[in-house]
């Protein structure tokens, strides 16, 4: 019995150093995340979403999804150009900054481009007022 009792001790210390690991993985990294919607804060599905970091030039991109939701995870603590693009809209791009730990939330409402309106709608072309670009749902939106 002593060989299965040490056999069995080794495996819950092999295990238990494999869990201490992933752990340290997971804080020596930051996570980027949002929602990315229009004017009338409608989800932008299919957005191309990218993150470069300023530092290395590193550079992730992705899509959103039927929500509009946008992640990046596994990301060096640091400043990131966030730029997000979706035909018909105008391309923005933030200075974001990624802190060790959970998601830094940056929520992006975007701006139809002028002329990209349909005829029913061409009365509202002109510029929007700071009022209407604010999101009352989250402080920290990027609008443009």
């Amino acid at each position: 019995m002593p060989p299965l009792l040490l056999t069995l001790a080794l495996l819950i210390g092999v295990s238990l150093s494999f869990s201490n690991e992933l752990n340290a993985q997971t804080t020596a990294s930051g996570a980027l995340a949002g929602v990315v919607t229009d004017q009338s804060m409608a989800a932008i599905a299919g957005a191309e979403v990218e993150v470069k970091g300023e530092a290395r030039g590193v550079i992730q991109s992705t899509r959103t999804d039927r929500q509009g939701k946008y992640r990046f995870f596994f990301l060096a603590p640091g400043a990131y150009t966030l730029i997000v693009r979706h035909a018909g809209f105008r391309e923005i791009r933030r200075t974001v900054n990624v802190l060790l730990g959970p998601a830094v939330s940056v929520n992006v409402v975007k701006f139809r481009e002028a002329g990209s309106y349909n005829s029913a709608k061409s009365g509202s072309q002109g510029g929007s007022s700071a009022a209407s670009a604010r999101c009352p749902f989250h402080p920290a939106v990027i609008s443009t």
